[in-house]
């Protein structure tokens, strides 16, 4: 699958990120990903989560725009949640904090 390489890459970043893990799960990629948005918005940048109930495919839309990305954005439309999820925080971990797994 597309996203099983960023899915895996998900425990590394959080622990680069460096905050405890939360309590209450919901998701273990959200779970983990928590701390990876709380930095991002350090970063005076803006992550959107569309899901689009009028679509036949690709259901959710996940943006990261802002300063960081020089004007740019990274964006992923799937129906994998966790995947896309995934994808956008660890495509803008290696271009804002050249980060490398």
């Amino acid at each position: 699958m597309i996203f099983d390489e960023h899915k895996q890459l998900v425990e590394s970043l959080s622990d680069f990120v460096g905050e405890e893990r939360s309590e209450v799960s919901y998701s273990v990629y959200l779970d983990r990903l928590t701390p990876v948005l709380k930095k991002i918005k350090e970063d005076e940048s803006i992550v959107f989560i569309k899901m689009d109930g009028e679509r036949k495919r690709d259901l959710f839309t996940f943006l990261i725009t802002g300063k960081a990305l020089d004007g740019n954005g990274i964006r992923m439309d799937t129906d994998d949640f966790d995947g896309g999820m995934s994808y956008v925080c660890i495509e803008y971990a290696r271009k804002v904090w050249n980060w490398d797994e």
